[in-house]
C-alpha cells in the first residue's frame, strides 16, 4: 500500500479548530501523528508528521485548540482526503514539517 503524497499543485491553507486527535503507523513501521480540524467549510483530516519528531520539538495539540495548516490535499487509497501538512500554526508556535517542495524536514531516523 503507497503512502499519500505531497503535491505541490494542491497546496492551501486550512483555518479551524482540533475536534480529534489520532495516529497512524506507517509502512516502516513509524506513528504519525494525525487530527481532525473542523474549518468553516467542514472537516479535514490532516496528517501532520512523526510522533517522534513532533515530541522532539515540543509541539503538542489538543482537542479545542485552533490551528492554521498549510499542506497538499490528497486522496488516500480508500479514497478519503487528507491534508499533508507542510507548516501548523498553533497561536504564536509555527512548526515546519516540510519545504515548500513537500519534502520533509525531519531526519532519516524519523522518516514514516
Amino acid at each position: 500500500q503507497d503512502e499519500p503524497t505531497y503535491k505541490t499543485a494542491t497546496v492551501g491553507t486550512y483555518t479551524g479548530v482540533v475536534s480529534a486527535l489520532s495516529s497512524k503507523t506507517g509502512k516502516r513501521g513509524t506513528s504519525r501523528a494525525r487530527a481532525t480540524v473542523t474549518t468553516s467549510d467542514g472537516a479535514v483530516l490532516i496528517h501532520i508528521g512523526p510522533t517522534a519528531y513532533l515530541d522532539a520539538k515540543d509541539f503538542h495539540l489538543g482537542i479545542g485548540d485552533r490551528v492554521t495548516v498549510i499542506g497538499s490535499r490528497v486522496k488516500e487509497d480508500d479514497g478519503s482526503e487528507l491534508v499533508i501538512v507542510r507548516q501548523i500554526t498553533r497561536g504564536a508556535t509555527v512548526l515546519m514539517m516540510r519545504n515548500e517542495d513537500g519534502r520533509p524536514l525531519w531526519d532519516e531516523k524519523y522518516k514514516c
